[in-house]
This record gives structure tokens, sequence and C-alpha cells, in this order.
């Protein structure tokens, strides 16, 4: 995890999400990195017959999204806040 005040040092922003709220959706650009300050954020994908597969469940003090800077491709999951996150 990224100390907070250097996020704040680069410019980091501070977002809150509703429950149920997408952080971002399958087949979008990985834009972004995302610290979770609280709340819990469900990364998952839906197969063709439209079956959840839930690949992780990300916590407060967890960070998720940072692949996908450096891989230069599209999410292959969406991202979910599953309580009210900031």
């Amino acid at each position: 995890m990224i100390p907070v005040d250097m996020l704040k040092k680069y410019e980091g922003t501070v977002r809150c999400y509703d429950a149920g709220d997408y952080i971002y959706e399958e087949h979008s650009l990985g834009l972004h990195y995302f610290q979770i300050v609280s709340g819990k954020v469900k990364l998952s994908n839906t197969s063709d017959d439209g079956r959840e597969f839930i690949q992780h469940i990300f916590e407060a003090g967890q960070c998720f999204g940072e692949v996908l800077l450096f891989l230069n491709k599209t999410s292959p999951a969406n991202a979910t806040a599953l309580t009210p996150c900031t």
C-alpha cells in the first residue's frame, strides 16, 4: 500500500461509492490505482450463461487495479462496491 500522505502529495483523489456501484467495468481500460480507505470491493466477472465468478474481495487497507496500469489491456473483471466505500 502507498502511504496516504504520498497519494495526496501526487494529487490522488478520494472517491466515494455506494453499495452496488461499479468502480470499473469489465472491458474498460485500467487507468487508475485504487486503495480502499473503508468498505469492501468485489472483483468478479460473469460467464456467458450468467453465472458470476468472484475473483477476490478487497477490504479497507488493500489496493487493486495496479496490474492493469502496466498491461495496457482492458479489465477482465468488474470491480463493484459491496458496501459504501471510500
